[in-house]
This record gives C-alpha cells, sequence and structure tokens, in this order.
C-alpha cells in the first residue's frame, strides 16, 4: 500500500493496471522472437517502471488489478509450493522501489494457466489463426479434466490460495491521496466461475455461433463479455457511508471492472442508463461488454443522491485492455462516450459522473478497438494518458522509452 502517502506533498496519481504478469510469457517471447509487434507483458511491465523511475517524487501510484495473468507457473501441475506469479510481480515491483496502493481484478482471482485453445493469444498481437501454427510449441493448449480448466476462473475448492501473498485492499477502504478523497473496490473474480455465469456464457456463446454461421464467419469466443461479479450491499453500505462522511473534495472510486463499456468505441456514442436492471439495459444498447455483473445500479443511486448531487465524482476501472472516457449526467442518467480532452472539459463539473477505463500495461484488445498500452496521470486539471506503445494494422508504429527525467510542467501538457 501507499504507506507514506500522507506524509509527503502528493499533488499526482498515477494509475496504472492489466499487466498480466506470468512467467510464461517469456517463454512466448522466446519462441516468436523474430516478432518484433508481439506484446510480452513481462516486458511491458518493465518499460512501465523504467518511466516511473523518471517520475516525480510528489506523486501517489494505484494499481487497478490483473497483475497476473493467474497465480500459479506451471500449467501441468498445481504444487503448494511452485514459484507463482504474484511473488514474481512483487520482486520486479520491489526491485523497482515503487510502492503503490492495489485493488483485486478478476486474474489476481485466478488459480491456474488457461488454456490457449480459449484464451487465444490476441491480447498479446498475436492472432488466433497464428497461435494455431505454434500451439504445440506454445503448450498450454493440452486439454485438461474440467475441474482443472475451470480453476483457471476460480478456486473451485483447492486449498491454495491466490491472495495468499497479496499486499492490497481486499475489502473497501478509504484514503485520502494526492488531494483527493479515494474510494478502493474490490469488483471480485470472474462471473464465468460461478454458475449463473456460466449459463450467461453458453447463452451468448449459442447467439453468437448462430449469428456468425448465418454470416457465413467462424464461431469465435474472443467477443464474449468477461464481466466480473462486481459489488454486494455491504460494499454499497461502505460507499454511501464514506460518501457522506468524507470531505468536499472530488472523489474517485477505483474498481478494476466498469459500470459500463460499449463492445466497441464509437464517440459520440450515447446510452440511455436505468437504475432497473441495469445489466439489461446495457445489454440491449451494446454497452455491457466486460464489466460489474451486479452493483451498477446501487452505485449509480449512491452517486447521484440528492446527499451527493453537487460531489465531484470519478470512476476509474481497468479490465477492458483499451481507454474509455465516458460522461454519465447525473439528472438524466444519459452516458456519452468523448475523447478525453472533452472528458477533462468537464473534470471539475459535479453535474457530470467521470467514468474512465485506464489504458492497460501488458495487453491490448484489438477487437475493441484496443490499439495502446499506457499509464493515467491524474491531477487537479484532469486526467491524461501516457502511451508506451502504439499498434496500427497489428503494427507497432511508437514505443516509448524514458530519456530524462520530466520536468513540472503542467499535467495535461507533459502527457505521452
Amino acid at each position: 500500500m501507499q504507506a507514506d502517502a500522507n506524509k509527503k506533498c502528493v499533488q499526482e496519481l498515477i494509475v496504472f493496471g492489466d499487466v498480466h504478469y506470468a512467467s510464461y510469457w517469456d517463454h512466448v517471447a522466446d519462441i516468436i522472437a523474430h516478432r518484433d509487434d508481439i506484446l510480452n507483458p513481462n516486458t511491458e511491465f518493465e518499460r512501465f517502471l523504467a518511466h516511473m523511475s523518471t517520475e516525480r517524487s510528489d506523486v501517489a501510484v494505484v494499481n487497478l488489478g490483473d497483475a497476473i495473468d493467474y497465480f500459479l507457473c506451471d500449467y501441468e501441475t498445481t504444487p503448494a509450493t511452485a514459484t507463482n506469479n504474484r511473488d514474481l510481480f512483487y520482486a520486479a515491483l520491489d526491485a523497482a522501489g515503487l510502492v503503490c496502493d492495489e485493488i483485486l481484478g478478476n486474474h489476481d482471482f485466478r488459480l491456474v494457466p488457461y488454456n490457449l485453445r480459449f484464451g487465444g493469444l490476441s491480447q498479446i498481437n498475436l492472432r488466433d489463426q497464428e497461435c494455431q501454427h505454434i500451439l504445440t510449441e506454445l503448450g498450454h493448449g493440452r486439454l485438461r479434466n474440467p475441474l482443472t480448466e475451470l480453476r483457471s476462473l476460480a478456486r473451485l475448492g483447492s486449498r491454495i490460495d491466490p491472495l495468499r501473498n497479496f499486499r492490497g485492499f481486499q475489502k473497501p477502504a478509504f484514503e485520502r491521496r494526492a488531494s483527493f478523497n479515494c474510494i478502493f473496490l474490490n469488483t471480485r473474480g470472474d462471473l464465468l466461475g460461478r454458475a449463473i455465469g456460466l449459463g450467461h456464457a453458453a447463452w451468448q456463446l449459442l447467439c453468437a455461433v448462430v449469428a456468425r454461421q448465418a454470416a457465413g464467419l467462424q464461431p469465435s469466443l474472443r467477443r464474449l463479455s468477461v464481466d466480473c461479479a462486481g459489488l454486494d450491499q455491504a460494499d454499497l453500505a461502505f460507499i454511501d457511508r464514506t460518501l457522506r462522511e468524507c470531505g468536499p473534495e472530488t472523489t474517485i472510486v477505483f474498481m478494476h471492472a466498469p459500470v459500463i463499456n460499449p463492445a466497441r468505441t464509437a464517440i459520440g456514442g450515447r446510452a440511455t442508463l436505468t437504475l432497473r436492471r441495469l445489466g439489461a439495459c446495457l445489454q440491449a444498447q451494446g454497452y455491457a461488454h466486460n464489466v460489474i455483473a451486479a452493483g451498477g445500479e446501487g452505485l449509480l443511486r449512491i452517486v447521484r443522491s440528492p446527499a451527493n448531487v453537487e460531489r465531484n465524482i470519478v470512476i476509474i476501472a481497468a479490465h477492458v485492455h483499451c481507454a474509455r472516457y465516458i460522461l454519465i449526467d447525473k439528472a438524466s442518467l444519459i452516458a456519452r462516450q468523448v475523447h478525453v480532452e472533452e472528458l477533462n472539459a468537464a473534470w471539475n463539473n459535479a453535474r457530470y459522473i467521470k467514468h474512465i477505463t485506464a489504458l492497460p500495461v501488458g495487453v491490448i484488445d484489438p477487437a475493441a478497438g484496443g490499439t495502446c498500452t499506457g499509464y493515467g496521470r491524474i491531477g487537479r486539471s484532469g486526467f491524461a494518458e501516457v502511451v508506451l506503445r502504439r499498434f496500427e494494422q497489428g503494427r507497432c508504429v511508437a514505443a516509448s522509452w524514458p530519456q530524462a527525467k520530466p520536468t513540472a510542467e503542467p499535467l495535461l501538457e507533459r502527457a505521452g
């Protein structure tokens, strides 16, 4: 956690997430070493840490979850004494001397490696078709017993706890960081790890197969919505109580999975939200891709209540592997996708909930329009992207390594 954040004059917040650190990625990089446009999440994390070494000392840092891809490194067995990816992630973090607040992502709950026949490698910029040609050499493709396969999504009775050495917030928490009120939430693991989630996914898959076959296309798993279980009543009660008790400064809610997210970016696109059956409403409008399955209505109800109507609130999430900026009008509940510049123009306007999903560090989602890796900077004047790598048509067109310590220009002018 950010142990000494309140002891120094912190002016800005750094947010990063979706590192997806795993020892296996170095093996993948060795196998496809001839490709210089493949993302190795471990190398991308090193790139991020190199950038952080050039940051000013008066920043606080927040990890938005999915620090690791899964807990145990070994695909074939799951011994309790095996090296685990969280220890490897923390070793890299500690070597860089970076201290941060942390929340949990759905991958942080995953016990064993997932099967590449289901997960694919598109999020490291390797197409599924390419993966099929080298699947045997890559490994992580042999079908295991169903219980082992499901443990890549949930513990399912295992005595090994994937959170046993997690350093961050597992329960809702409130802290003051960089002149902001900060609420840290746990949106929990994959809904696919629960019976209701598996049923919902099966229905989605059936609908997708029928639709794609009707269009003459091959079935694909890539567009399934990987939702997180979300928030429960205890979480919502904590948020309500905290907002009533904290000061008037801008409040930032950090949560791994977003409340609202379109399948694709469409700047200017609108969705009309509701406080009843929000999930069904978002599904009908195409804004329920990779979101929280529960608690969205309650969170919106709290942040637009008479007690909070004048409070400036920002929600920052990750999970979707691409940047999204959405303004939600508290009165009308109309959500509109905008560029970051328009979101910043409304940064201090309490009429709007600022809903952000930050750039990922280690992965992208090309199918959803994800083209960049990076992190975010938050100051009094708004939010800024710092792009680490940019891709166009599958090719890396720009990579950023820090050259010198940045000067103290205003936040929005010095963002990468």
